[in-house]
């Protein structure tokens, strides 16, 4: 209960500070963290997971519980507060701890980041509808080059919320938001494999799940 406590003040801490980059009040739930761990499985050949916003390692934790005994998981976050309350978590927490040599905590933005290897799963939790239609055009873009052929990309998007920001909105948040369904509804129209609605989720949700190369 402690550290569910210290994760949920953290979080709404980096939401008012940075409300457009943390795009949530709270953590993820339990039902959406297994809703994007969906392809995720312990069994078959050693895999490489990246998860992308990883925040206060909500969803995390719902890797490391179906991550098998060779798999490596990389997260890259670009929020110091949530690098450090990771950091912390792969020190003290046990299950954390059990998968610490196998796991990497990367202080960057996903699209900047330059590894030497693909990964099979990504695992996002950034907040795309907040974004600039650029960022969301070159995250997208850094999605396809980090994935492996036949690799699965699992993210979420609140229910409802973009279009109801839209209507509420002022001229150029509206036209951002525009922008940003238009690069949304493209890529899922191409690439989108399967969806979830996770209702049992503050606020509800959207899962989508997407394969850019078959």
């Amino acid at each position: 209960m402690a550290v569910l406590l210290n994760d949920q003040r953290t979080f709404f801490r980096e939401f008012r500070r940075n409300f457009r980059t943390t795009g949530a009040v709270l953590p993820s739930g339990r039902r959406l963290s297994a809703a994007l761990t969906r392809f995720i499985t312990p069994s078959g050949p050693p895999k490489r997971i990246l998860e992308a916003g990883p925040g206060t390692g909500a969803v995390t934790r719902a890797i490391l519980e179906s991550l098998g005994s060779q798999d490596r998981l990389d997260l890259v976050e670009w929020n110091q507060a949530f690098v450090d309350r990771l950091r912390h978590r792969f020190h003290a927490h046990p299950l954390f701890r059990a998968a610490a040599t196998r796991c990497r905590v990367l202080h960057n933005k996903v699209e900047e980041l330059d590894t030497d290897h693909s990964y099979d799963v990504i695992v996002s939790g950034l907040p795309l509808n907040n974004f600039e239609p650029d960022d969301v055009d070159r995250i997208l873009g850094a999605y396809e080059r980090l994935l492996k052929p036949g690799g699965v990309i699992s993210f979420f998007e609140y229910a409802a919320v973009r279009p109801a920001k839209a209507l509420l909105s002022k001229p150029p948040e509206r036209e951002r938001l525009r922008d940003v369904s238009r690069l949304m509804r493209l890529w899922l129209t191409r690439h989108e494999i399967a969806r979830e609605m996770v209702v049992a989720n503050i606020p509800p949700a959207w899962v989508h799940h997407v394969r850019p190369f078959c």
